[in-house]
């Protein structure tokens, strides 16, 4: 089966792309030479200062017209933060909204029409920082083995107002190769730590700062070890006001037609490597609708550009060896200098389908939708509209709109025409025209959807595109026109057919091959050739270093501890079988950790049974994870009901070549009076533990840094000194056992967790049970943060706001351990894993 890993994972390696289109101004309507008397624009908010993440209501109602007329709003958010993703939500009514999410000062104009356009009105915003901000650069590392590696927290920030000088630093490793707790930080309470990078794998750490009592959501950052090929190391030139966003992205200004140096000259290999470079507007954010702008010398480390239209521009920048890649993303916010008296008449653009279905759409049953959003002014001006549109069948009954899209009744066939004209306040754009028919049978574009059959190759293979997942919802045949994009000095060329969906080229030279497919059927349409789905890539290399499975874990269905152990791996202290219950017991397979030398991603990776007993039945599994780090099979279980030896069996690919397999060999047995040993068991923590039925045997050694059913993050009761975090029960079945070394910790005075029912040189003896649970104090408004995290519910962002509560708690590291005196590798650490 392994044999075939590469051609059965085919379809799981295409990387999905997509273009985040930006859309033109807001909806104001205007004649600014009828001579009408001009509105007055009156912007304000509920708040003008405001913590980040918080909602702020702007408004625009109290702006006037002398005329009578319907007030029309335009809102454009003209500043805010570099860095920032905040967006006016309903600018084009008179209340929209806005959530900064950086501190700084946050700038909305107001523009309103009833025919004729007033004069500009402006609200500030400031957003301040109620707690401090943990910042951590580079949030991700690639070193080679034996390195001391630095963590550098030193760009934290204060609360606004607050001193960095006051800033406390804490430090954790929560994340080792296979889960062993031996690597220990050195400098942990300082800005900079560091520690010996003396193992092959993934490590992450996270940094919490505190500033008075305030403390911060927790930054992580991951360094990956290997001893084969290091990643390159990006580093690009900036303007010295240039920032890194929350997403690591570096952001910048330029000005509207000056060229924009994209310098990255900087980039190093650690290996010593020649690099090979590439810049590139991705489909997922490109640049501003209208921009016909190119990049010069896109295969340099220093290319430039000329922007052409204000707005956000989206690069990313690769560096890459004959192994591997690393890419930086790069943003430039262009505006109109300060001295640029140039003004430049804006365009007007249609977007529509073409035809509509008769009856309706799949915009709006039962209409049809023509929208201004291909429009754009340069300068980045708000924009107003004039549509004029007519039945063909009745040329003289003409019909005029000022919104930013019209609307039709799509009941009824017929050909239809529309012309528009947009402004900035100052010219008119040329007349854009656009017909449309609405018909029985109307014809819908086809849509591309490329895949690659795998991520990585060597330099000399070939590397197949494959747009056979394209669809028409017409049913109408395809034809394919694939495009390739090659590394610096490749000669190589696709063979294509545009009967086939397939197209493959022969790599020539190491680095990235990315194929762009447009789809086009019998009728003529041509699907968008930027898109979600419409360009797939690989990566060719000039040699290749197996993966490396680390780790293979058997984890209970009910329980699994991402950061820790408390199922069956190669590590689990032997003679611990699995007790079948009458209640099956629930085994879900889990691989943890997957580690590939030369950083490739995906990773593919079998799970299969190499032995079980007559009658089971456990189901093998497949998977790609683009993380290259975890993959989990949910609801991928066995019902370990059959007595009998197992052995179960892992191993991943790169596509390339494929790993040393793990294999996990377990017993099961019937009957918990025939358990073997000291026998350990999960209770249920409380009565709000219902996602758990009944006690869950564990193993030994137990090792878990969090659990992510966020038990961790409880509402306090009244009067309470202490939460329940787990209970457990230990049972000796054939012999009495000693527990030793029992000891608990926090890195915050005041809050001692501890084990209560339980207590060091404690004997269990023979056929006792001793019940005990770890207990920690409440944190700091823990039933507030409790409460808004319920008040979500079992949503996206109820999850994630458990995930944050759950750091939150973390941050304490909370730790409880001991060990078994009689019996080596039975040991119990619930805590950070250093």
């Amino acid at each position: 089966m392994i044999l075939s890993l590469r051609n059965l994972r085919a379809g799981l390696a295409g990387i999905a792309v997509m273009l985040l289109a930006a859309c033109g101004g807001g909806d104001g309507g205007g004649d600014a030479g009828s001579g009408a008397a001009r509105p007055t624009a009156v912007a304000t908010a509920d708040r003008t200062s405001v913590p980040i993440g918080t909602a702020v209501t702007l408004d625009g109602s109290a702006s006037t017209t002398p005329n009578g007329g319907t007030l029309r709003y335009a809102w454009t958010l003209s500043a805010k933060p570099e860095g920032s993703g905040a967006v006016l939500s309903g600018n084009a009514t008179a209340k929209p909204t806005l959530t900064p999410d950086l501190p700084g000062d946050y700038a909305a104009d107001l523009i309103v029409s009833d025919g004729t356009s007033s004069g500009s009105a402006r609200v500030t915003i400031t957003a301040t920082s109620v707690n401090p901000l943990a910042v951590v650069i580079p949030a991700e590392q690639t070193v080679l083995r034996g390195a001391t590696v630095v963590l550098d927290g030193s760009h934290s920030l204060a609360p606004t107002g607050g001193a960095v000088g006051e800033l406390r630093y804490q430090w954790t490793l929560i994340e080792q190769p296979d889960n062993e707790l031996i690597t220990a930080l050195k400098d942990a309470t300082t800005a900079k730590a560091s520690f010996l990078a003396d193992r092959v794998g993934i490590y992450r750490a996270s940094l919490v700062v505190r500033h008075g009592d305030k403390t911060s959501e927790p930054a992580d950052v991951r360094i990956a070890v290997n001893t084969g090929n290091s990643l390159p190391v990006v580093s690009i030139a900036a303007p010295a006001d240039a920032a890194y966003d929350r997403n690591g992205y570096l952001v910048f200004a330029g000005t509207l037609r000056r060229p924009v140096v994209l310098d990255g000259s900087g980039s190093k290999d650690p290996d010593g490597d020649a690099l090979g470079y590439r810049w590139r507007f991705p489909a997922t954010a490109a640049i501003p609708v209208g921009s016909k702008a190119a990049i010069v010398n896109a295969d340099s480390a220093k290319a430039e550009f000329v922007p052409d239209v204000v707005g956000k521009y989206t690069f990313d920048f690769m560096a890459y060896d004959g192994h591997a890649a690393t890419t930086q993303r790069v943003i430039v916010n262009v505006s109109k200098a300060a001295d640029d008296t140039v003004n430049t008449a804006p365009v007007a653009g249609i977007s529509g389908t073409g035809e509509c279905e008769l009856g309706g759409t799949s915009i709006y049953y039962p209409y049809c939708t023509i929208a201004a959003y291909a429009s754009y002014d340069p300068e980045g001006d708000p924009l107003t509209y004039q549509w004029t549109y007519w039945n063909q069948a009745s040329p003289g009954e003409r019909l005029t709109s000022t919104a930013s899209s019209v609307v039709l009744d799509g009941s009824k066939t017929g050909n239809w025409r529309f012309e528009l004209v947009v402004s900035d306040g100052k010219l008119d754009s040329a007349v854009a025209d656009y017909a449309l028919s609405i018909k029985t049978g109307a014809n819908v574009a086809p849509v591309a959807s490329a895949r690659v059959d795998v991520a990585k190759v060597l330099v000399g293979q070939a590397i197949t595109f494959d747009g056979s997942a394209s669809s028409d919802k017409n049913g109408d045949q395809l034809f394919y026109t694939w495009t390739l994009e090659r590394p610096a000095g490749s000669s190589a060329v696709l063979t294509q057919s545009q009967n086939d969906p397939t197209a493959s080229v022969v790599a020539d030279r190491p680095g990235p091959y990315i194929a762009f497919l447009q789809v086009k059927d019998s009728k003529g349409a041509i699907s968008n050739r930027v898109g979600a789905t419409t360009s797939a890539s690989a990566f060719a290399k000039v040699g290749n270093n197996p993966p490396v499975l680390t780790r293979l874990s058997l984890q209970n269905h009910y329980i699994w501890y991402p950061n820790g152990n408390g199922g069956l791996d190669s590590g689990t202290t032997p003679g611990q079988p699995v007790i079948a219950e009458s209640a099956p017991m629930f085994i879900t397979s889990n691989v943890q950790y997957m580690f590939d030398p030369d950083q490739d991603s995906p990773l593919y990776y079998d799970i299969s049974v190499v032995k079980q007993p007559e009658g089971a039945s456990f189901p093998s599994y497949s998977c790609s994870t683009a993380a290259g780090e975890r993959c989990h099979p949910n609801g991928s279980s066995l019902d370990l009901v059959v007595p009998g030896d197992y052995v179960v069996e892992a191993r991943i690919s790169d596509g390339v070549a494929v790993s040393e397999p793990k294999r996990v060999a377990f017993t099961v047995i019937r009957g918990r009076e025939n358990y073997p040993t000291l026998l350990l068991e999960r209770l249920p923590a409380n009565d709000r533990d219902s996602d758990v039925d009944g006690n869950i045997q564990l193993f030994f050694p137990f090792t878990a840094a969090a659990n992510a059913r966020f038990s961790n993050v409880q509402p306090v009761e009244s009067g309470a000194t202490s939460l329940a975090v787990e209970r457990f029960r230990l049972t000796a079945f054939d012999r009495d056992y000693t527990i030793v070394d029992l000891g608990t910790s926090t890195v915050v005075e005041g809050y001692q967790p501890v084990f209560n029912g339980l207590r060091n040189n404690q004997v269990i003896r023979k056929g006792d049970s001793v019940e005990f649970s770890l207990e920690r104090p409440p944190i700091a408004n823990e039933a507030g943060l409790h409460a808004a995290w319920t008040a979500l519910g079992n949503t996206a962002e109820g999850n994630a706001e458990g995930a944050r509560l759950q750091r939150i708690v973390d941050a304490y590291q909370f730790t409880w351990s001991f060990r078994v005196a009689e019996k080596e590798g039975y040991t119990l650490h619930r805590g950070p894993l250093n």
